[in-house]
């Protein structure tokens, strides 16, 4: 293969004004089988490999010039409602490396999920802890002398957060000996704490630490409205013909052939 931009599949498609359903490349396949495409037995109805060992090669790209509440670079679904099916799947083989990499915002209906390797039942799922708005957590431990203690954060965290008069930062703390009658205060610090017990001065409590703070550049975001279908991982509790109606009253008709 020659110089330029090789790429497997390539597919181009432009809108004409007159509707109905635009492809740049469409795939589809009926036959059961897996994804290994050393398997005779692989069913897609579209695969991607890059097999480059350096440079930025894709297996598959998808680009989107639409402007329109919904319009997709690449969308992938699983129509079956049983089993462990994927309507996208990621892997990447390289441990710096990364099976879905998102650049802009990540949303899901559904749980965001950590599977992790249990001895009792195998992979199970770890939920990620959701809020209001885009908090950073650090975690720590530290221990008084002479009831008092001093705790820099760290710098690297430190990058990635705003703390200034507008946007102050949390402190919780957790003390582990609560018999000596001891009594922790924290005093917040520009990038640090200062834990005092003021009830024993001689006293050497150990504690944890947990301090919160917004998120560098995304300091004013707080449960932002988003134009997205109302799907049946929102609300699991409507059937089709609700959920429709629900799409309908928040004025989402971009999205009423997505919702089933």
């Amino acid at each position: 293969m020659g110089s330029g931009s090789p790429a497997g599949v390539f597919g181009w498609a432009t809108y004409n004004g007159q509707g109905g359903d635009i492809f740049g490349v469409l795939g589809r396949t009926s036959t059961k089988g897996g994804y290994d495409p050393n398997n005779d037995a692989t069913a897609a109805a579209l695969y991607g490999e890059a097999t480059a060992a350096s440079g930025f090669s894709m297996g598959a790209w998808g680009e989107t010039f639409s402007s329109t509440n919904g319009a997709s670079g690449v969308r992938g679904v699983a129509n079956v409602t049983s089993g462990t099916v994927y309507g996208v799947h990621g892997e990447s083989k390289s441990a710096a490396g990364y099976g879905v990499y998102s650049v802009g915002d990540l949303g899901v209906t559904g749980d965001k999920s950590a599977i992790v390797y249990t001895e009792s039942q195998g992979p199970s799922k770890m939920y990620a802890v959701e809020a209001t708005e885009t908090w950073f957590e650090d975690f720590g431990f530290g221990q008084l002398q002479n009831g008092y203690a001093k705790i820099s954060f760290d710098p690297l965290y430190l990058e990635t957060v705003m703390i200034d008069s507008a946007h102050p930062y949390h402190v919780f703390l957790q003390s582990y000996d609560a018999l000596t009658g001891s009594s922790l205060t924290v005093r917040k610090g520009q990038g640090f704490i200062e834990v005092v017990d003021t009830v024993n001065l001689q006293s050497s409590v150990a504690f944890s630490y947990r301090v919160v703070a917004k998120r560098k550049y995304h300091v004013d975001e707080r449960m932002e409205a988003t134009k997205v279908p109302i799907d049946v991982f929102m609300r699991p509790d409507l059937d089709a013909n609700e959920l429709q109606q629900l799409n309908d009253h928040w004025e989402r008709e971009d999205y009423r052939l997505l919702v089933e």
